[in-house]
């Protein structure tokens, strides 16, 4: 067993882990954007279930379904992450101000330029990546303006600020640093630790406000 393998099945356990923290808090108090994210994390768990799959398994008489499969999630993923992050900017602002729904999810009109690029090998890898920064990017800019209000943001802020350290690893040739594929995944399952505990205490929290508001309405 592998340092890479045990990388990916840490992350698998880490975003389970988010998926059951973040489905508890939705039950609570829902929120569009939180469940956006949770299903960007589904389809990244999914994904690199696949990535096992194709590196581990003697599946070459499916080699090309399987890659197709794998890049579907990945841009589905990003697609859902982009629009949960838009959601969730709509959201903070005040609803006079707020922006029409379907603005934050023109994200998801990646899933049908996908089709159109998806056999430009560089330009698609390109246009991926460029998804991908640019949502730890957003992501981390959002949260480190609410985290000036709200102490409990920190959780999910160090975990995407180790994300984007991951993303950063996944530049760099494998000539410069041994295992950077690993190394980028160990990052991810960290990062994953601190989302967990991120929605673990927006759960604590909604709950709180919950009781307050039953309180306030029986007095």
């Amino acid at each position: 067993m592998n340092f890479l393998y045990i990388s990916q099945v840490l992350v698998i356990i880490g975003l389970i882990s988010v998926l059951y923290r973040l489905s508890m808090s939705l039950t609570v108090v829902f929120r569009l954007h939180d469940l956006m994210i949770g299903l960007s994390a589904l389809s990244y768990v999914f994904a690199l279930v696949m990535r096992i799959a194709y590196n581990d398994f003697d599946l070459m008489l499916h080699t090309d379904f399987i890659v197709l499969i794998y890049e579907w999630l990945r841009i589905i993923s990003v697609s859902l992450l982009l629009s949960g992050l838009g959601l969730m900017v709509r959201d903070a602002k005040p609803n006079i101000n707020r922006a029409p729904l379907v603005l934050s999810l023109i994200p998801l009109l990646l899933l049908v330029i996908h089709p159109f690029v998806m056999y430009t090998i560089v330009l698609k890898e390109v246009l991926i990546h460029i998804y991908i920064g640019g949502a730890l990017f957003i992501a981390l800019i959002l949260f480190s303006l609410k985290s000036y209000n709200r102490s409990m943001i920190l959780p999910i802020l160090y975990g995407t600020l180790i994300l984007l350290i991951g993303f950063v690893y996944e530049q760099t040739p494998e000539t410069l640093i041994s295992f950077s594929e690993s190394i980028q995944l160990l990052l991810i399952g960290v990062s994953t630790i601190f989302i967990s505990f991120h929605y673990r205490n927006q759960q604590k929290e909604d709950e709180i406000h919950l009781e307050e508001k039953k309180q306030h309405s029986t007095v």
